[in-house]
């Protein structure tokens, strides 16, 4: 059995995904079950299942294909209904980590795009832009029709859902990203949880008030994750990476490693002095550690670039990679004359 740390992250394996270990979450098979019993089809209910899936497949290559240029892939993948929460390796820069949060949704909407033109053209799209809806089948439809309908609801819900701005969706972990360049790790952790447990108590209320059980199970269930998540957070002291539930929806985002530091200087401030220069102090400390992050990431970049410069020659790099090695030469040139 995979060791998890609740049930919420139970998963199953799945083989490998761009060389990645893939697990599926256990909410997977009880969703195409689900189907099956709304649609009252096993076949419908099937094919919606396999269509979700390889949806869900579609926007973590998305995510991958991001990583992988970044040199900063997951070491697990584990797929749920809206997307992947990942085993984060590495972390990487708040550019990056924007570009690998809107690369899932970007793919989902793309799709709809394309599945939800010939639905245009069939005069079958104006019913499906509910994302809390639900259309019935009919055995008689048409099973391209169907499929076509299934791929722009799957798309478009997948797409649409990972723009609220909560943990583990995609726009919450972009948020995340950038409230770390402005606050302390601890401090942006503790926000995005508070941001999660009022989204999530809001989405149940408008659920029930009106009569929406899809918007009831979906903010449920993220209240449950933020809750969990929360009772973790009061229990153990902060850690330095920013997990949720040991699993990061989009792997890599930015994090800045001074939880530590920041204890000690909290710790070390004059209790006479005032707010306005306790938080220079902090800010400096941390644009300090945040320099220091980013010289280690292009250290780390620079072997790999140098590397494929000793092999292929200089002609195999891209204009970032030559971008990073100029600027990575002028500030080791810059030193030895500082010497």
């Amino acid at each position: 059995m995979y060791q998890t740390d609740s049930l919420l992250t139970f998963s199953f394996p799945m083989g490998r995904l761009m060389g990645v270990p893939l697990r599926l979450s256990f909410l997977m098979p009880v969703i195409a079950v689900a189907l099956m019993w709304r649609t009252q089809s096993v076949m419908f209910g099937a094919i919606a299942g396999a269509i979700i899936l390889l949806s869900l497949l579609g926007h973590e290559v998305a995510h991958l294909l991001v990583a992988r240029r970044a040199t900063c892939l997951p070491s697990t993948i584990v797929l749920w209904p809206l997307g992947g929460m990942y085993n984060r390796q590495g972390r990487l820069m708040f550019r990056e980590a924007m570009i690998m949060s809107l690369a899932g949704p970007v793919v989902n909407f793309g799709i709809a795009f394309g599945c939800g033109w010939e639905l245009h053209r069939l005069g079958m799209l104006s019913s499906l832009l509910n994302p809390f809806g639900f259309f019935e089948f009919d055995v008689n439809d048409n099973l391209a029709h169907s499929c076509l309908r299934i791929g722009f609801v799957v798309n478009y819900c997948l797409g649409l859902f990972n723009l609220i701005p909560v943990r583990p969706l995609d726009a919450g972990q972009a948020l995340s990203a950038f409230l770390n360049l402005r606050f302390a790790e601890n401090e942006t952790r503790d926000l995005m949880m508070r941001i999660g447990l009022v989204v999530s108590l809001f989405g149940v209320l408008a659920g029930f008030v009106f009569d929406v059980s899809s918007l009831v199970a979906l903010s449920t269930f993220l209240l449950v994750m933020h809750l969990h998540d929360a009772s973790h957070w009061n229990a153990v002291p902060p850690q330095s990476d920013d997990t949720f539930m040991g699993y990061d929806f989009s792997e890599g985002y930015t994090s800045l490693d001074r939880e530590d530091d920041l204890l000690k200087d909290e710790d070390s401030d004059d209790p006479g002095s005032g707010i306005l220069e306790r938080w220079k102090a902090r800010r400096e400390e941390e644009r300090v550690i945040r320099e220091s992050e980013d010289r280690e990431l292009e250290e780390v970049q620079l072997d790999r670039i140098l590397e494929k410069l000793h092999i292929h020659g200089r002609e195999a790099l891209t204009a970032r990679e030559v971008n990073i090695l100029n600027r990575v030469s002028a500030r080791l040139r810059q030193r030895h004359v500082q010497e």
